[in-house]
């Protein structure tokens, strides 16, 4: 799957079932994104920012990603992303 549909998908799940859900995976992505884009990746991953802002940095975290990562990278990061299962919050 390529990194754009990848991080489309990712930002569907967040809308729905909430960016705390997926810890693990922004964990990775902002991991990928911290050489070019710091701030963001670091507000990404602060789960005691305001859910807006985290929301705010996933997309600018996912447009340095997906500006400056070849191709290779880009793929590695996709399959890796995509082989993490979301957390369901307790009720």
């Amino acid at each position: 799957m390529e990194l754009e549909t990848t991080i489309a998908s990712i930002g569907e799940q967040i809308a729905s079932a909430g960016i705390h859900a997926h810890e693990q995976t922004l964990r990775t992505m902002a991991s990928a994104a911290k050489r070019f884009a710091p701030g963001a990746a670091e507000a990404l991953t602060d789960p005691t920012l305001a859910d807006a802002l985290r929301h705010r940095a996933y997309s600018v975290v996912g447009a340095a990603l997906t500006r400056n990562l070849d191709r290779g990278q880009s793929a590695r990061l996709a399959d890796s992303v995509n082989g993490l299962t979301p957390v369901s919050s307790a009720a």
